[in-house]
């Protein structure tokens, strides 16, 4: 994995840049911050009210780096190594395509947390590989998609399981420790002006090497379980 990121890191570090540090480093910059509940106050209803008020933000800052996540999939598996202006147009062709299957893919993974914890946990490592394999050609219907990445996984869904959830809790721990630092450094600059700005620039810049990871794992995992299977 290390590998494929130094061969490509300087076009993985622009497209990401773009695609991830910029949107997230915006919406911190602009969002007023949440608010701090005070005694008595309920800090999920809070939450929640939060994130319904600026529902529209939130949505196109995902939207924003979901299209980043495909783009850089698309420039890591397509067999063709495209140029980043061909992994772009390729991207926004695919693009409704991959919003449906991740959709479906998350209705999947609710559906396993109903019942339990763990199988959503195993959902998560048996459909890793959807995105990937759109970006390939493999298909575009996400059942299809879906299919053919629970063939890839059989018997490893686990294993990709604790990998993912590995590097997911550890570029999560790191980006909470450096938003908590960052904010406690510009705190007394007060809330707006040019410390806010360059708080948001930092909690956006340590939020991108787990955007980078989520999006070259699976292109790693995709390339060597087809390798394993020839």
């Amino acid at each position: 994995m290390m590998e494929t990121f130094r061969r490509e890191r300087t076009l993985l570090l622009a497209i990401g840049g773009f695609f991830m540090l910029l949107p997230t480093a915006l919406l911190y910059a602009f969002l007023p911050p949440m608010p701090q509940p005070a005694a008595g106050d309920d800090a999920f209803v809070m939450m929640v009210a939060y994130y319904r008020q600026h529902q529209p933000e939130f949505i196109i800052h995902t939207l924003w780096i979901t299209f980043g996540e495909l783009a850089m999939t698309v420039l890591l598996a397509a067999p063709d190594r495209p140029t980043v202006g061909e992994a772009l147009v390729r991207a926004l062709r695919l693009y409704p395509w991959h919003l449906l299957q991740r959709l479906v893919v998350v209705l999947a993974m609710i559906g396993g947390a109903l019942m339990f914890i763990l199988p959503a946990l195993y959902f998560s490592g048996r459909l890793a590989l959807c995105t990937p394999l759109l970006a390939v050609g493999e298909g575009r219907n996400p059942l299809a998609l879906m299919r053919r990445s629970q063939q890839l996984t059989r018997g490893a869904g686990w294993h990709i399981a604790a990998f993912v959830i590995l590097v997911w809790l550890g570029t999560t721990l790191f980006s909470s420790a450096v938003g908590t630092i960052s904010a406690a450094m510009f705190k007394p600059f007060g809330a707006g002006g040019v410390a806010h700005v360059a708080d948001a620039l930092v909690q956006g810049a340590a939020m991108l090497p787990g955007l980078l990871l989520g999006a070259l794992l699976p292109v790693v995992l995709l390339r060597q379980l087809k390798a394993a299977q020839r």
